[in-house]
């Protein structure tokens, strides 16, 4: 089953989308297929101003796979602002 994540904040983990920047969407694609990553949501929590996302990374890097978070700082109109990666 498909976590439900909010459109802006769910487009970031979908890697086929348009992405807004063309700098981050060279670099996603690059990373994607140097590393074959592959990221799947398995949670999410409201925050203040944004939203956490727990995620499993997976690819050809070492220590794979990884469980990372994501927090989204997310504007008033639900678009990301600022994102950190742990």
């Amino acid at each position: 089953m498909e976590l439900e994540l909010p459109d802006n904040v769910g487009r970031y983990f979908r890697s086929s989308e348009r992405s807004r920047r063309r700098r981050y969407r060279e670099w996603k694609v690059d990373t994607i297929a140097k590393y074959g990553v592959s990221v799947l949501p398995l949670g999410s929590a409201d925050k203040v101003n944004g939203l956490e996302v727990a995620a499993k990374v997976e690819g050809n890097f070492p220590g794979s796979p990884v469980d990372l978070t994501y927090d989204f700082a997310l504007d008033a109109n639900g678009l990301i602002h600022a994102l950190e990666i742990h």
